[in-house]
């Protein structure tokens, strides 16, 4: 590529390749040849000489448009999705940083008031989650340090929290049956894209929550035989949720009963932010 000379007038100056004399290009000048052609920018002062190097200066154009094109249409949604993801799993640890406590904070001590409008409002975004997942495999990968915006504790939370709504509380007590029907489909329905990341099932079961700090809040709940029994049909599911929290680099007992461990404890209002205590 020969290097590119000035020539002046008096209305203007102008920049082009002086191909008559076929001076080679510097390293740098090369260097700034494939930087403004993969950028799609074209060829600045300089012309490929040769019909190989013509062919493949014009497939590096075609891989700079491809770059930015794969930057604007996969990468920024991407970016988008991871932080709708951190935006749930911070809205459900608000509710609760395990199955216990989530169950614990909506009971007013007759029912679970408004709980199942929780329920509604997660329904489509649990729905979401599992479709975005599948659009954009990735997503897997993503990891949070902060265990309140770690989307894969929060999902096992709820999970095991709809759980034991669904099997361990006495039928006259839980929420709308349409309420948590839905909520849990749309939970499976997310656990279904773990496929997608080559998660399957861990060989061992997970302990299955305690029920014994919901009764002494007053929650009517089954017996813990009853409620061994009618989830022995989920043991696959469950499988699949600890198999989840291991590839994120957690272990079971960080959703484990808030008796032991609370990962929503930074979001209460007794938590230090910056050394201010919020009331």
């Amino acid at each position: 590529m020969p290097r590119g000379e000035v020539i002046c007038d008096r209305m203007d100056c102008f920049s082009f390749p002086y191909v008559t004399k076929k001076l080679p290009a510097t390293t740098l000048e090369r260097i700034y040849f494939v930087g403004y052609t993969i950028s799609t920018l074209g060829m600045g002062s300089y012309s490929p000489q040769g019909s190989v190097w013509q062919i493949a200066t014009a497939i590096a154009s075609v891989n700079g448009f491809f770059l930015v094109t794969l930057a604007i249409a996969y990468l920024l949604p991407v970016v988008s999705a991871a932080t709708e993801q951190r935006q749930l799993a911070v809205y459900i640890s608000s509710l609760g940083g395990t199955a216990d406590e989530i169950l614990v904070r909506a009971w007013n001590g007759k029912d679970f008031g408004q709980f199942d409008q929780h329920l509604i409002a997660l329904t489509p975004m649990l729905a979401q989650q599992g479709e975005r997942h599948l659009t954009y495999p990735i997503l897997h990968y993503f990891h949070s340090i902060e265990r309140s915006r770690s989307i894969k504790l929060s999902l096992v939370a709820l999970d095991e929290a709809l759980t034991i709504l669904d099997y361990g509380i006495k039928p006259s007590h839980q929420p709308d049956p349409a309420a948590l029907g839905a909520a849990r489909r749309a939970s499976a329905a997310y656990l279904k894209t773990l496929k997608s990341a080559y998660l399957k099932p861990a060989s061992e079961n997970p302990p299955l929550p305690s029920l014994e700090r919901l009764r002494r809040q007053g929650i009517p709940t089954v017996s813990d035989r009853q409620f061994w029994d009618a989830t022995k049909h989920v043991t696959k599911r469950r499988r699949l949720l600890l198999a989840l929290i291991h590839n994120d680099g957690w272990v079971w007992d960080a959703i484990g009963s808030s008796q032991t461990t609370n990962r929503a404890t930074p979001l209460d209002d007794q938590t230090t932010i910056d050394k201010v205590i919020l009331h």
